[in-house]
C-alpha cells in the first residue's frame, strides 16, 4: 500500500472479577490498546446479502492494510487519524478477505478488514 493515512490499533479486553457470591467486581475490568499498523479506512455503509441462505451481513467501514494473516473474526480494532488523538471508526472484524498473491499493476498484497 502507498498510501496509509490513518493507524490501526487492536482492543484487549479481560472480564471483570467476580466475587465469591458471583457478582462482578467494577473496576476490575482492563483494557488495553496495542498498535497493529498503518491502514486506509473507508467509510461506507455496504449491505451485504447472500441469496436463500438468509445470512446478511451490514458493514459500516472497511480497512485496507499490508497482507497480514493475523487478524480473526470478533476481534475489537479502532482507527486512528496519523494525528493519534482523533477516532476515524471502531468496531469488531466481521469479514477479512485477502488478494490473491498477485502483483497486479505494481501495487502488492494486501488485507482488506470489514467492520
Amino acid at each position: 500500500m502507498f498510501f496509509c493515512p490513518h493507524k490501526l490499533f487492536l482492543v484487549t479486553r479481560t472480564p471483570m472479577s467476580i466475587d465469591a457470591h458471583g457478582d462482578p467486581i467494577q473496576g476490575t475490568e482492563t483494557v488495553s490498546v496495542a498498535y497493529l499498523c498503518d491502514c486506509f479506512l473507508h467509510d461506507v455503509e455496504t449491505y451485504i446479502r447472500r441469496g436463500y441462505s438468509g445470512m446478511g451481513m451490514t458493514v459500516k467501514y472497511y480497512v485496507n492494510v499490508e497482507r497480514r494473516m493475523d487478524f480473526a473474526l470478533g476481534q475489537e480494532v479502532i482507527v486512528y487519524e496519523n494525528d493519534g488523538a482523533t477516532v476515524r471508526g471502531d468496531g469488531r472484524i466481521v469479514d477479512v478477505k485477502h488478494t490473491g498473491r498477485m502483483q497486479f499493476g505494481g501495487i502488492g498484497n494486501y488485507t482488506t478488514i470489514y467492520i
